[in-house]
């Protein structure tokens, strides 16, 4: 199941990054191509403009559209109705004068030089007759002889051109015009695409790698944090499996056990209650060992909903620890365990081995009565079950701060001779279905709740839990909560 889980978040966080460096290579795309769009549209404009102030046209700056002067018609004749030779005379003159006004003009300024980097240009007349071949130009298409009627008549185009060798070229004609606005022919400049075309190509694909790479990165990163992260839960999910299985081993035995005795007890209804006394009994702790594994279940649900209120009120914990003591004491004496009490309290300068013993003193604390009499009785009945030879010591005391008669924390310990802790499992000691020896707790009823029930417990009370322990020398805990009550304001 946790290998599918991982793979479906491996993919989903592929899908993710992907889908962001699919948009991060088309933004890339689109800026990087409308900026070569933008440089090259510059530079034509640029280079038209340089050519006809070179050649001493009107460049594009110095006239507007409705400044444009058409090549104007023969002027009329006085006959009113001429002959046809006489017209194509006529016109064919005009033609004549302004071709040797043009090509005049460039004669007067074949010495001028103008830089055109890697654009070229063609000069034509209003017949499309070229007059000037920037590089000798040859392919086919070029120049562009189907704006040519346009741009006479007054407009500037822009148009890319795919030539025959494969090559795209961008073309900018303009009319080119003499000082009183008459177009006189067509100047088309035109810059090849190819070097723009290979950046573009470079940038996209160099960003095409780079997402790549990140993308399998990402995928390696992905796997191993999930593989990390899936552990705690795995853990817990195991863990809730041995649980289960425990439960239910330890709920059918009881039951086992119960209905049995019930069974026998049915059986000889002739026999008074006092000689069934034995088989009532054990029907009642197997009914009271069920009872105490429904409640911390209970316990930790409501705690996980948030349901389980608290119910401050003052108490005095020497007296309630004394009780807990006495309570689990048969405990104690069936392990030939000696259970012990004692206060002491303990300064915020000084530590546990400078603790000075106190006796008659009363502590009060403001807290849930209840919960602290379970937090008592379930780190107590824990360090009697880990312990086989040896003590155990319940310590209550005060913490108090640096101002005198002002105290801050009560202190609770709970410390045994038994089996240890290692080191390594001190961190998940307050985890659920945590238990330091399988088989022990199994056999003395345990589940490995009580001591995350503790842990809420502290909690809900703002205060804090600790542990220490060493393997074959003990373990202890050590409860610090706040809210301790001042004697004299009772």
């Amino acid at each position: 199941m946790f290998e599918k889980v991982q793979r479906n978040l491996i993919w989903w966080n592929a899908v993710v990054v992907l889908s962001v460096m699919i948009v991060v290579v088309l933004a890339m795309y689109f800026s990087v191509s409308n900026s070569i769009e933008q440089e090259v549209n510059r530079d034509l404009t640029d280079t038209t403009n340089r050519i006809l102030q070179a050649t001493k046209f009107v460049p594009l700056a110095a006239t507007t559209s409705s400044q444009i002067v058409p090549t104007p018609p023969p002027p009329p004749t006085s006959k009113a109705v001429m002959s046809s030779k006489e017209k194509d005379k006529e016109e064919k003159d005009h033609e004549e004068q302004e071709h040797a006004a043009l090509t005049g003009r460039l004669e007067t300024q074949r010495d001028l030089r103008v830089d055109l980097s890697n654009t070229f240009y063609f000069l034509l007349d209003s017949k499309g007759v070229i007059l000037q071949n920037s590089r000798q130009i040859t392919s086919t298409g070029l120049p562009d002889l189907t704006t040519l009627n346009q741009v006479v008549s007054g407009e500037t185009l822009r148009r890319e051109l795919k030539l025959e060798n494969g090559s795209e070229v961008e073309l900018y004609s303009v009319p080119v015009k003499l000082e009183n606005g008459q177009v006189v022919g067509m100047l088309q400049v035109g810059k090849d695409l190819t070097t723009h075309q290979k950046q573009l190509q470079d940038v996209i694909l160099t960003t095409g790698v780079v997402s790549l790479g990140g993308l399998i990165l990402t995928m390696v990163a992905a796997f191993l944090l999930t593989k990390h992260s899936l552990v705690p839960i795995k853990m817990a999910m195991e863990r809730q499996r041995e649980f289960i299985a425990d439960a239910s081993h330890e709920l059918r035995t009881p039951l086992t056990l119960i209905r049995a005795n019930a069974e026998v007890a049915l059986r000889s209804k002739s026999q008074t209650i006092a000689q069934n006394e034995d088989l009532l009994d054990d029907i009642c702790q197997e009914a009271d060992h069920l009872g105490l594994l429904v409640t911390d279940l209970l316990t930790l649900a409501q705690a996980d909903m948030g349901k389980v209120e608290s119910k401050p009120e003052p108490l005095e914990l020497n007296k309630m620890a004394q009780e807990a003591v006495r309570q689990l004491a048969p405990l104690a004496k069936a392990k030939q365990l000696s259970l012990r009490f004692e206060t002491h309290s303990t300064t915020s300068r000084s530590d546990s081995a400078h603790s000075q013993p106190t006796s008659g003193s009363e502590i009060w604390l403001m807290a849930d009565r209840l919960r602290i009499r379970q937090l008592l009785l379930i780190l107590l009945d824990n360090a009697i079950k880990y312990t086989n030879t040896g003590e155990v010591t319940l310590s209550v005391g005060e913490k108090h701060g640096a101002a005198p008669g002002r105290s801050a924390e009560a202190l609770i310990q709970v410390s045994d001779t038994g089996i240890g802790i290692p080191q390594d499992k001190l961190k998940e000691v307050f985890e659920r279905f945590f238990r330091v020896d399988k088989a022990r707790t199994r056999s003395e009823g345990g589940f490995g709740l009580g001591l995350s029930i503790a842990k809420w417990i502290v909690e809900i009370h703002n205060g804090n839990i600790k542990v220490t322990s060493e393997v074959g020398q003990g373990t202890t805990f050590t409860v610090a909560l706040p809210n301790l009550i001042d004697q004299k304001s009772l």
